[in-house]
Formats: C-alpha cells, structure tokens, sequence
C-alpha cells in the first residue's frame, strides 16, 4: 500500500507571512497564462466535478495526472484547514474508491486493481463507489504557531527566532505548539494507520507488474515533513528542510509485517 501526501496549493497570504493552523484560504484565481492550460489539464483527464474554483480544479486536474499511474485510491485523509480539506472533497467527487477493505475479500482487486476515472456521463453510475466525503483528520493540521500566527517573519523579535533556532524539536517562543508536539500528534495518527495495514495484512511487494493501491494525504508541508521523518525511523531533524512546494508530492510505501521501519520512501518530489 503507497501513502501519497501531497501539499496544499498556494495560498491567498502575502509572501513572508507566517501561517500555520490559522485557515487561510487558497488564491482565488490562477494568472491569466494559466487559463488555457488549466481546461486543456481538466479537459485531459476527463473529470466529473462540480463547479468549484479555477485553483482547486486545476489541482484535482493536477493530482488525478499523478496518480493515472497508480493502484486503486482507497481513501482520502486530509487536515481540516479549508485550504487541504476543500481539495479533498473535490477529490473524493472525482476519484471513485472503494474505501479501504480487507484485501482478502478480493486480493486481486484490492491489491492489484488500476486506478479509473469517471467520465461525466458515468458519474452518476459510479457515484456509489465514491466515498462521501474525506476523512478529515484534526491531527493532520499544520503547526501552531501562536503568537506569530499572520505576522511577517521580519517583524518578529530577532531573539524569538534565535531562541527557537536554538531548540527546534522543544523550543515554542511563540507560545504555539513545538514541533515535537508536531510530530506527537501526527505520529499518533501514522501508527493507527500502520497498525490497521499490518492486521489487514497488505503484501505490496510482488512480481506482477500492477501497482499497488494507494491512500491519499491532502496536507502541509510541516505534517508531511514529520510524517517522513517517522515514517523512515529518521530524526524529525533531518527531514525539517526538505523542499516541498504547493502541490508537491511525496510517497511512502507500506512494507506490510517486517522489520523497522516499516515504510520506504518511493518518491519526494518537492
């Protein structure tokens, strides 16, 4: 089983500002050169979506792309800030999934099976196979960055900043969450997801050319970056500086029983 994690798309808050849980929304509107690209992307990958904003459909339009190639989406998990949760309702009106089973009620089509997309005129037929909504999960929220929430980075008191440089995984000047309380609550969250893959016993690794199925995560950059690091046994440290820009994808691959750590990284692609 592949986890995705995929970063939210840009965000209507001016460059250099410092955002974290507080819910900003996303850009309005793409630039004007982005229009003809964006209906020839939705056209393309023929989507059976409600009217919605040019940002997010350009990025169902975008993520659907990424995962032509993939196994069956099972689920769509997704932090409650409006700017990943408004993707994955889209999404889940776009990709038709089974939820996630028990491979041994069909392991060829739970293990194995293409990821498909709806025409328009097959919407309503497939509509039952569609989740009704995201999981939508609180722990999957970005950092809080207290008091600095909306404030720009240059305004913030030089000594704050040194002082959270100095303790990064501990430190919280700005009377928010630090990133080990982060990395506590999204590590909470990976190991009920881990736990659950290893009773339904998903054997990924096989010598058929499919590909396996796949979990989606609509999240943050922070999240993403602490789930990785827990995720490959790494220090939280190591993976804090890692690129990942709006839109970017990252994915993780469950190795089913075996030892530790029970996930390799497949694909950063920030």
């Amino acid at each position: 089983m592949d986890l995705v994690l995929i970063r939210h798309p840009a965000v209507d808050v001016p460059s250099g500002v410092c955002y974290g849980q507080t819910d900003v929304a996303l850009l309005p509107r793409f630039p004007a050169d982005t229009a003809e690209s964006q209906h020839s992307v939705v056209g393309t990958t023929d989507l059976a979506i409600p009217p919605q904003t040019a940002t997010i459909a350009l990025a169902v339009a975008n993520i659907t792309a990424h995962l032509r190639e993939r196994g069956l989406v099972h689920a769509c998990f997704a932090s409650p800030l409006q700017r990943c949760a408004d993707v994955a309702h889209a999404l889940t009106r776009a990709l038709p999934s089974p939820g996630l089973h028990d491979p041994r009620d069909d392991p060829r089509r739970q293990q194995h099976a293409s990821l498909t997309f709806a025409h328009p005129h097959e919407h309503a037929a497939s509509k039952a196979r569609l989740p009704a909504s995201p999981v939508i999960e609180p722990r999957l929220a970005e950092l809080d960055f207290g008091q600095w929430e909306m404030q720009r980075w240059d305004d913030i008191p030089r000594h704050q900043i040194d002082a959270w440089a100095a303790d990064i995984l501990n430190g919280r000047p700005h009377h928010g969450e630090s990133v080990q309380m982060l990395a506590d609550r999204c590590g909470a969250w990976l190991r009920e997801l881990t736990t659950t893959l290893d009773s339904a016993n998903h054997e990924e690794e096989t010598d058929e050319p499919a590909p396996p199925p796949c979990l989606l995560l609509i999240g943050h950059a922070g999240p993403i970056r602490v789930l990785t690091a827990l995720a490959l046994d790494l220090p939280l440290t190591a993976t804090l500086q890692w690129p990942l820009d709006f839109g970017g994808a990252v994915t993780l691959r469950h190795r089913g029983s075996r030892p530790s750590p029970s996930w390799t990284l497949r694909q950063w692609d920030g």
